[in-house]
């Protein structure tokens, strides 16, 4: 059987979110619902409320202009629902929210990590302007880097000094992904290389194989690491000098594939996270695009995708397999963070 969000926790009477802020943002709100109005006025308790238009933050900060605010919300009212757990105020036949007396700022971030971030610091803004505490919920996930130095991780850090700003929490989601596979890892060894084979797709515009790679690990110096790209045909298990063309039929070295790797830093992270542009290319089915990763002795290659080991085949280096990455700004201490996390058996 249901129940309302309060019975199922244990609170003292007294704690209903009065003189409190909590700050939604998240994908599909629908800003003037029952559930945030006052009870006892029906006027509104949203103190704030923004949507995006072609990329602009359109905010409302009145009764009156919020009311106007719509927002689509058909097939994704996630936002509506959290708020509601969170802080709703509609008490028929007993369901009511944790915090039905909290006030509320309210962002439709549209599923976007730049929004979620303009609209994190116009929240904290709004509750600096009231002096008022306040929490906010981040029901988002965001894989890109993980090692804290990215850019919604140091903004939650710097909103909340730490974490140790008093009055300022932020909760995000951990992820619920703990028993998929995430990725993939290994250490180069003693030789100063690893070899691995990369993962092709159909373009959908035509028949080439599209080759993508992406990887990210740790190194001290960009120079330090190097590629070399190549074909490797299975079933003579050896490199190959096989001949490929591009899109245009023109002969292609695939080691021109080196050209395609950038490389993009963090600022002050000890992390370099190395990709590949995606570049389509007629192979033969039974030749594989490869990479040899060259390097010292003990660097890491964290959270690989598009690459394998051809089993049976020691010509390449075994891959450890990584499940459960959490959200990446779910590890710093400034946030507290939710999630289901089983592990891989």
């Amino acid at each position: 059987e249901g129940l309302g969000a309060r019975a199922c926790v244990t609170l003292p009477e007294g704690l209903t979110g009065k003189g409190i802020v909590i700050g939604i943002v998240d994908d599909g709100i629908e800003f003037n619902h029952i559930n945030f109005l006052d009870p006892a006025t029906f006027q509104t308790r949203v103190e704030y409320a923004c949507i995006f238009n072609d990329g602009e933050c359109i905010e409302a900060r009145t009764p009156e202009a919020i009311s106007q605010l719509t927002t689509t919300t058909e097939g994704k009212e996630h936002g509506t629902h959290v708020a509601g757990i969170a802080a709703g105020s509609y008490a028929a036949e007993g369901w009511q929210g944790i915090a039905p007396e909290s006030r509320l700022c309210l962002a439709d971030a549209n599923n976007s990590l730049k929004r979620y971030r303009e609209s994190l610091k116009n929240i904290f803004a709004v509750a600096d302007s009231l002096n008022l505490p306040l929490v906010v919920n981040m029901s988002v996930g965001y894989n890109k880097n993980l090692d804290g130095f990215d850019d919604m991780t140091q903004l939650c850090d710097e909103l909340t000094e730490q974490g140790n700003r008093p009055g300022r929490i932020i909760t995000v989601s951990s992820g619920n992904n703990g028993n998929e596979l995430t990725g993939c890892e290994c250490t180069i060894g003693s030789e100063g290389k690893v070899r691995f084979a990369i993962s092709t797709g159909k373009d959908s515009g035509n028949d080439e194989d599209l080759i993508g790679l992406s990887l990210s690990f740790q190194t001290l110096e960009d120079s330090e690491l190097d590629f070399r790209f190549f074909l490797y045909d299975k079933a003579a298990k050896k490199e190959t000098e096989t001949v490929i063309t591009d899109i245009d039929g023109n002969p292609y070295d695939i080691n021109e594939l080196k050209d395609y790797v950038d490389n993009d830093t963090q600022k002050n992270s000890p992390y370099h996270y190395y990709s590949m542009l995606s570049e389509s290319l007629n192979i033969s089915k039974n030749v594989v695009p490869c990479v040899e990763v060259i390097g010292p002795e003990g660097t890491e290659l964290r959270y690989m995708s598009d690459l394998y080991c051809i089993e049976d085949d020691d010509y390449f280096t075994p891959l450890r397999e990584v499940y459960g990455k959490p959200n990446t700004f779910a590890l710093t201490s400034s946030v507290i963070s939710v999630g289901n996390y089983d592990t891989h058996t």
